[in-house]
């Protein structure tokens, strides 16, 4: 046997017995193990897994009324979920409405304790929201003077326990910024999540406060329109209803009537 011929034989028989690699040594393996493991990272760190995932998330669950007497509550959730608020009674304040940009806000009116929830296919998310009163100095009392002299009762301001005085600056509060109706300024006085004013002094308030509901009905109509798009009809029941504004009936007519004034 020639060297050619003993070489070509050699050659043949390293071929025939080569050591082959296990597959999870190879190459393609190795490239797609690695893209699997990318899918997996993002899906976990992923805010938004999915469109049909319900998550909510809030900046401010607990906030205190403004200067403007209103508090914006912010809030995140998947798009074209819809959410709504309700009361502690368990009321709704806000309704069937969708969001569609990241962020969304609700702005309040009232202090109390309030629940929102997003849902969407059947899959829904809840959480609380408490809104605290505006604090008003107690140094504030009724005036006596010629001017203020018609919104107390006759006597002078040393006759009026301080209590009594605080729920009257705060129903005042109330009802020049806010433009709430008398029983709605009464409840939210002597709410055990408002003013915390015994009723004693929550009715002193509201007796001497003399205010021209009329003028706060039309106030809330056009709030109502301005920010909530509802109706004319719908603003009058709204304005009336003991779970909505609590106005009478004659101003929340007077409001409907002047609202396009």
């Amino acid at each position: 046997m020639n060297n050619g011929e003993f070489h070509s034989r050699s050659e043949k028989h390293r071929r025939q017995h080569k050591i082959k690699r296990p597959f999870y040594k190879k190459s393609w393996f190795i490239v797609l193990m690695s893209l699997l493991a990318i899918v997996i990272l993002v899906n976990i760190f992923s805010p938004n897994k999915s469109e049909d995932e319900i998550y909510l998330k809030i900046k401010n669950q607990n906030v205190t009324l403004n200067n403007k007497i209103r508090a914006d509550i912010k809030f995140d959730t998947n798009p074209d979920n819809k959410f709504k608020l309700t009361d502690s009674n368990g009321d709704l304040v806000y309704s069937d409405r969708a969001t569609n940009r990241k962020w969304d806000t609700l702005t309040m009116v009232m202090s109390g304790k309030y629940k929102l929830t997003v849902y969407k296919n059947g899959k829904s998310l809840s959480k609380k929201i408490t809104v605290k009163p505006l604090i008003i100095s107690t140094k504030q009392k009724p005036s006596t003077d010629s001017k203020e002299n018609s919104n107390v009762s006759t006597g002078s301001a040393d006759e009026v326990p301080v209590e009594y005085s605080n729920a009257f600056v705060q129903a005042r509060q109330y009802s020049d910024m806010m433009s709430m109706s008398k029983q709605a300024i009464f409840e939210q006085l002597s709410s055990p999540d408002g003013g915390k004013f015994p009723t004693e002094a929550a009715q002193y308030a509201v007796d001497n406060l003399q205010a021209d509901y009329n003028k706060n009905a039309l106030e809330s109509a056009k709030t109502y329109q301005k920010e909530m798009n509802m109706s004319n009809e719908d603003i009058r029941q709204q304005l009336a209803s003991p779970d909505g504004g609590k106005f009478t009936q004659a101003e929340a007519n007077y409001a409907i009537a002047h609202l396009s004034d």
